[in-house]
């Protein structure tokens, strides 16, 4: 059994509530509406029944006694705390571009965290949370599509303006928010990595900015873009940073093409400078029903190419093992005769 207090359950109940006002108004009232069946689907019916007894498990708003909640009850409260988690990091988002104030921002971070101490505190960080349906399981993809339009990357776009070759940064944050939407309707997943150039520094050391910038980069950045061409989005975010966003693509197949890009990055040869540019690569792969905003999502990519360049590291991978998106989740992943071997960076 699950032990909730009189101080959390206030909490939990509002965040109930709001699932379950979202999982009506997109699944019942949907179906309700575009198929005129006036039965539930048994999958969807099963749904709203767990929201009913976890509603009910929970008690009276006007109560202040603790409850306990049944362990088949947990997933379902596991998915309605990642729903209004991303709820509201979305909003702190918001609000954090308009505020300075150090107080006032551990404020809105500290609404995000509580989240996190919610799924710490009642272990819930190892349950995996209720599936729920997709829409597209019950109507049709371009039905679904005309009743929530998404718009998709198209040409011509803004490349960078120091170099012309790869995307503007200011892409990103779109493409990256399309293909997730994408990604819930067709039920795929996705791909987002950094990518940093190892030693960059000593580049420009012994060979100057001036001959990096004209014999290093456009060679290194057209590489990405004729590899990436096709398969997904290259951004140059500055310096030696890069993003490739991958959509409709397994964490597996995106591995094999992180790391065949690797392998390829590492084997170009540049006039006048004798050394090889290998790079050090922080990829996390994102399902549909992830919890991440998409700041997180590309913070966590971040974290992971921080994590490859730790140590000895550096010319890896590093991704997270097992979709936690924590820090104790990171590993480095190899990929030897098409299987992958992963493993821990020794603490330094």
């Amino acid at each position: 059994m699950l032990k909730i207090d009189a101080i959390d359950k206030h909490d939990i109940q509002r965040y109930v509530s709001i699932f379950e006002t979202y999982f009506n108004r997109s699944f019942i009232n949907v179906v309700f509406e575009l198929t005129s069946l006036y039965k539930i689907p048994s999958d969807i019916q099963a749904i709203v029944n767990q929201l009913k007894e976890l509603r009910v498990s929970l008690g009276s708003t006007a109560s202040s006694e603790p409850v306990e909640l049944g362990e088949h009850l947990m997933p379902c409260l596991k998915r309605a705390l990642l729903y209004c988690r991303k709820l509201e990091a979305s909003d702190v988002e918001n609000y954090r571009k308009m505020v300075r104030h150090h107080k006032l921002l551990d404020d809105l971070n500290s609404e995000v965290a509580k989240f996190d101490k919610y799924l710490l505190k009642l272990g819930l960080q190892s349950i995996e949370a209720m599936e729920i349906p997709r829409t597209t399981d019950y109507i049709s993809i371009q039905t679904a599509i005309k009743r929530r339009p998404i718009s998709l990357p198209t040409e011509p776009r803004e490349l960078d303006e120091k170099f012309n070759i790869l995307y503007a940064p200011k892409h990103l944050y779109t493409d990256l928010r399309a293909y997730r939407e994408v990604g819930e309707l067709r039920d795929t997943s996705l791909t987002l990595a950094f990518i940093d150039i190892d030693n960059f520094k000593k580049f420009n050391s012994k060979y100057s900015e001036t001959t990096v910038d004209q014999e290093l980069l456009p060679r290194f950045m057209s590489e990405i873009e004729r590899l990436i061409y096709g398969h997904g989005y290259a951004y140059r975010m500055g310096g030696d940073e890069y993003i490739v966003l991958l959509p409709n693509i397994s964490e597996e197949l995106a591995i094999m093409f992180l790391d065949a890009l690797k392998i390829r990055l590492a084997s170009i040869n540049y006039w006048g400078i004798k050394e090889r540019t290998t790079v050090s690569i922080g990829c996390i792969s994102v399902g549909p029903d992830c919890h991440l905003t998409d700041e997180e999502v590309v913070a966590r990519a971040n974290q992971a190419k921080i994590y490859a360049k730790k140590g000895r590291g550096k010319n890896v991978i590093a991704t997270y093992q097992n979709n936690q998106h924590t820090n104790e989740a990171l590993r480095i992943v190899k990929l030897c005769n098409l299987e992958f071997e992963y493993s821990r960076l020794a603490s330094s």
